[in-house]
Protein backbone atom coordinates (compact mmCIF):
# COMPACT_ATOMS: atom_id res chain seq x y z
CA UNK A 1 0.00 0.00 0.00
CA UNK A 2 1.33 3.33 -0.99
CA UNK A 3 0.52 6.55 0.83
CA UNK A 4 0.73 9.65 -1.20
CA UNK A 5 2.77 12.62 -0.10
CA UNK A 6 -0.29 14.83 -0.25
CA UNK A 7 -2.26 12.69 2.19
CA UNK A 8 0.73 12.54 4.57
CA UNK A 9 1.26 16.28 4.44
CA UNK A 10 -2.43 16.86 5.20
CA UNK A 11 -2.72 14.30 8.02
CA UNK A 12 0.55 15.01 9.81
CA UNK A 13 -0.55 18.42 11.22
CA UNK A 14 -3.88 16.92 12.36
CA UNK A 15 -2.13 14.06 14.16
CA UNK A 16 0.35 16.45 15.80
CA UNK A 17 -2.47 18.70 17.00
CA UNK A 18 -4.23 15.67 18.48
CA UNK A 19 -1.06 14.60 20.32
CA UNK A 20 -0.50 18.12 21.73
CA UNK A 21 -4.13 18.44 22.86
CA UNK A 22 -3.91 15.00 24.53
CA UNK A 23 -0.75 16.00 26.44
CA UNK A 24 -2.24 19.28 27.57
CA UNK A 25 -5.38 17.50 28.76
CA UNK A 26 -3.36 14.97 30.76
CA UNK A 27 -1.24 17.67 32.37
CA UNK A 28 -4.29 19.72 33.29
CA UNK A 29 -6.21 16.85 34.99
CA UNK A 30 -4.22 16.70 38.31
CA UNK A 31 -4.73 20.43 38.85
CA UNK A 32 -8.46 20.06 38.26
CA UNK A 33 -8.62 17.12 40.68
CA UNK A 34 -6.90 19.15 43.42
CA UNK A 35 -9.29 22.02 42.86
CA UNK A 36 -12.26 19.68 43.03
CA UNK A 37 -11.02 18.16 46.29
CA UNK A 38 -10.63 21.57 47.92
CA UNK A 39 -14.19 22.65 47.18
CA UNK A 40 -15.84 19.27 46.70
CA UNK A 41 -19.28 18.45 48.06
CA UNK A 42 -17.83 16.44 50.96
CA UNK A 43 -16.37 19.63 52.48
CA UNK A 44 -18.61 21.89 54.45
CA UNK A 45 -18.81 25.47 53.24
CA UNK A 46 -20.13 26.74 56.60
CA UNK A 47 -18.03 28.46 59.25
CA UNK A 48 -17.21 26.51 62.41
CA UNK A 49 -19.59 27.08 65.32
CA UNK A 50 -18.77 29.91 67.72
CA UNK A 51 -17.61 28.71 71.14
CA UNK A 52 -20.02 30.55 73.44
CA UNK A 53 -18.15 29.41 76.55
CA UNK A 54 -14.91 30.93 75.26
CA UNK A 55 -16.69 34.20 74.47
CA UNK A 56 -18.14 34.31 77.99
CA UNK A 57 -14.71 33.68 79.55
CA UNK A 58 -13.11 36.44 77.46
CA UNK A 59 -15.88 38.88 78.44
CA UNK A 60 -15.35 38.01 82.12
CA UNK A 61 -11.59 38.56 81.74
CA UNK A 62 -12.16 41.95 80.14
CA UNK A 63 -14.54 42.93 82.94
CA UNK A 64 -12.07 41.78 85.62
CA UNK A 65 -9.23 43.69 83.95
CA UNK A 66 -11.34 46.84 83.82
CA UNK A 67 -11.91 46.66 87.58
CA UNK A 68 -8.20 46.37 88.49
CA UNK A 69 -6.25 49.22 90.04
CA UNK A 70 -3.73 50.23 87.35
CA UNK A 71 -2.33 53.23 89.23
CA UNK A 72 0.54 51.32 90.90
CA UNK A 73 3.56 50.15 88.90
CA UNK A 74 4.19 46.54 90.00
CA UNK A 75 7.78 46.73 88.77
CA UNK A 76 8.85 50.03 90.29
CA UNK A 77 12.57 50.26 90.97
CA UNK A 78 11.96 51.33 94.56
CA UNK A 79 11.85 47.79 95.97
CA UNK A 80 13.42 47.62 99.44
CA UNK A 81 15.31 44.72 101.00
CA UNK A 82 13.94 43.74 104.40
CA UNK A 83 15.96 42.55 107.42
CA UNK A 84 15.85 38.92 106.20
CA UNK A 85 17.37 39.80 102.82
CA UNK A 86 14.12 39.40 100.89
CA UNK A 87 13.19 41.90 98.20
CA UNK A 88 9.67 42.14 96.82
CA UNK A 89 10.10 43.48 93.29
CA UNK A 90 6.52 43.24 92.10
CA UNK A 91 3.11 41.65 92.36
CA UNK A 92 1.02 40.38 89.47
CA UNK A 93 -2.32 40.13 91.20
CA UNK A 94 -5.32 38.18 90.01
CA UNK A 95 -7.75 36.71 92.55
CA UNK A 96 -7.43 33.29 90.92
CA UNK A 97 -3.70 33.20 90.13
CA UNK A 98 -1.58 35.82 91.89
CA UNK A 99 2.19 35.89 91.47
CA UNK A 100 4.97 37.83 93.16
CA UNK A 101 8.60 38.43 92.32
CA UNK A 102 10.82 37.99 95.38
CA UNK A 103 14.61 38.07 95.04
CA UNK A 104 14.19 37.73 91.27
CA UNK A 105 12.08 34.55 91.49
CA UNK A 106 8.44 34.31 90.46
CA UNK A 107 6.41 32.64 93.21
CA UNK A 108 2.78 31.68 93.79
CA UNK A 109 0.80 30.85 96.93
CA UNK A 110 2.14 27.59 98.37
CA UNK A 111 5.62 27.88 96.79
CA UNK A 112 8.68 27.43 99.02
CA UNK A 113 12.03 29.19 98.68
CA UNK A 114 14.92 30.15 100.95
CA UNK A 115 13.22 28.46 103.92
CA UNK A 116 9.94 30.37 103.51
CA UNK A 117 6.53 29.37 102.23
CA UNK A 118 4.25 31.85 100.45
CA UNK A 119 1.00 31.98 102.44
CA UNK A 120 -0.82 34.86 100.73
CA UNK A 121 -0.39 37.25 97.87
CA UNK A 122 -2.50 40.39 98.10
CA UNK A 123 -2.55 43.46 95.85
CA UNK A 124 -0.06 45.34 98.05
CA UNK A 125 1.77 42.65 100.07
CA UNK A 126 3.01 39.08 100.26
CA UNK A 127 2.77 37.02 103.47
CA UNK A 128 5.54 34.47 104.08
CA UNK A 129 6.24 32.02 106.87
CA UNK A 130 9.25 29.92 107.85
CA UNK A 131 7.38 28.04 110.58
CA UNK A 132 8.54 30.18 113.47
CA UNK A 133 7.85 33.67 112.14
CA UNK A 134 5.51 35.31 109.65
CA UNK A 135 6.72 38.12 107.39
CA UNK A 136 4.80 40.63 105.34
CA UNK A 137 6.63 42.10 102.38
CA UNK A 138 4.91 45.24 101.14
CA UNK A 139 5.22 47.10 97.89
CA UNK A 140 6.37 50.68 98.14
CA UNK A 141 3.80 53.11 96.78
Amino acid sequence: MTISKTWTSRMLPIVLIGVVVGLITRLARPAQAATTEAVGPERSQTAPPIDQELLARRAAQRQAAASLDWTRDPFSASAERNANGLTLSGILWDPRDAMAIINGRTVRVGDRFDGYQVLQIQQDRVVLSNGSETLQLRTSQ
